[in-house]
């Protein structure tokens, strides 16, 4: 993952924990309000510590995102 240089130290030390984890799980609420879960690889962590993941728009738990 690339991780841009952060703002702040809170966030310079969230992308030194995140660094090395290859995947995290996206989590989403359900229809029936039940968590669902998606693991996905993050691409980059921007200069204002948004976590950038690349997907397929056709993914059912995309709509819950939006």
């Amino acid at each position: 993952m690339h991780i841009e240089p952060q703002a702040t130290a809170d966030l310079a030390r969230l992308g030194e924990l995140i660094a090395d984890m290859p995947v995290a799980m996206l989590t989403s609420v359900g229809d029936d309000g039940s968590l669902v879960s998606c693991p996905m690889e993050a691409l980059e962590m921007d200069r204002d510590g948004a976590l950038w993941f690349f997907t397929d728009l056709r993914l059912d738990f995309v709509e819950r995102l939006r």
